[in-house]
């Protein structure tokens, strides 16, 4: 099992939770993108073209180099077929 990542030092515990929270939501969504992808032989190309973006971007977006906008992420979950909260890891309320 892998350990997860530790926030930064020298943050409070609130600023801590909340980069815990930030790291989890992008591994989740680079996640779920690279499985919606192959599930349905989508190319990074043809992705890439859908939303009008270089693939080099596209490729940031798998990664979590950069998270895709709201308005992305809409065009995403309409090329997927899927809820646009299919992206967003189930959280449990605190």
């Amino acid at each position: 099992m892998k350990e997860q990542p530790s926030a930064p030092t020298g943050l409070t515990a609130e600023e801590q939770k909340d980069a815990q929270l930030k790291a989890l939501i992008r591994r989740h969504l680079t996640l779920t993108l690279r499985r919606l992808r192959a599930e349905q032989n989508v190319s990074q190309q043809e992705a890439a073209d859908f939303l009008k973006i270089s693939r080099s971007a596209y490729v940031y977006y798998e990664t979590g180099r950069i998270i895709p906008d709201i308005a992305k992420l809409c065009q995403l979950s309409s090329l997927f077929q899927v809820s646009v909260l299919e992206f967003f890891p189930s959280v449990p309320e605190n």
